[in-house]
């Protein structure tokens, strides 16, 4: 049951997680919204769902209004729309597989706010073995005016050479040592996320103190297990 639900008692108690009670917990009550690019712009204890809001008028009243705690935010459910996040986890399997050809693959991570939805696109173009080709940056329109690239998530099948050689975590150094690694790609281009033999790696912007060697594992990606989008999101929207 939603945790708020003794504050605000006309609400369903179960009006969250995308109306799926049973599937996920709400721990703290608080949903946040984000922007039409994905800027992250606030909780509030009312919404029971992760929100989209495109009109700036309205953005910039809740920016205002969502700092302070005992304001009413329930105006805020009609000039917004709940942001489904679609399931992947079929799709990052699909983009390894397709991989052990010996070469990367990538896509990306999109917020769609005329649908309202957050979802990983493959590309559909040929890679060599040591790079992914590249052409969205982070924040960049993706496709069409209402699409935003969140981040950049690609292969790493070469990864298998060097498995009982070095450490993983020299692995993941020489993203920052090495010209063109991921890791400093990242500051120029955005968050990136690279799909190793056995762990996922996060490259974030803010450089090698915020990024994660082994962020999670391949096999909980491919489960389901791990809302990488969700993670792409949180990250991106506070960026600032």
């Amino acid at each position: 049951m939603d945790p708020l639900t003794r504050d605000y008692p006309w609400y369903t108690p179960y009006q969250f997680a995308g109306n799926k009670p049973i599937a996920f917990v709400d721990l703290d009550g608080l949903e946040e919204y984000y922007s039409a690019d994905g800027a992250f712009i606030g909780k509030s204890g009312t919404s029971t769902e992760l929100r989209i809001i495109t009109k700036k008028e309205v953005i910039s009243k809740a920016k205002e209004n969502l700092s302070h705690s005992n304001y009413k935010h329930d105006w805020l459910l009609e000039y917004s729309k709940p942001l489904t996040i679609k399931d992947s986890s079929k799709d990052f399997k699909e983009l390894w597989a397709n991989s052990q050809d010996g070469n990367e693959r990538t896509g990306y991570i999109v917020l769609d706010a005329k649908k309202a939805e957050l979802s990983f696109v493959t590309l559909n173009v040929k890679s060599t073995s040591v790079a992914a080709p590249d052409p969205y940056a982070a924040g960049e329109k993706f496709e069409s005016m209402y699409q935003t690239t969140i981040a950049n998530v690609h292969t790493h099948p070469e990864e298998a050479k060097y498995i009982g050689k070095v450490t993983d975590q020299d692995i993941f150094n020489t993203q920052y040592s090495v010209p063109g690694g991921d890791g400093n790609t990242a500051k120029e281009r955005g968050a990136r996320y690279t799909i190793g033999v056995y762990n996922i790696d996060y490259h974030s912007p803010k450089g090698k103190a915020s990024s994660t060697n082994n962020l999670t594992s391949r096999n909980k990606l491919e489960k389901g297990k791990f809302n990488l989008l969700k993670h792409a999101l949180e990250q991106y929207g506070r960026k600032k």
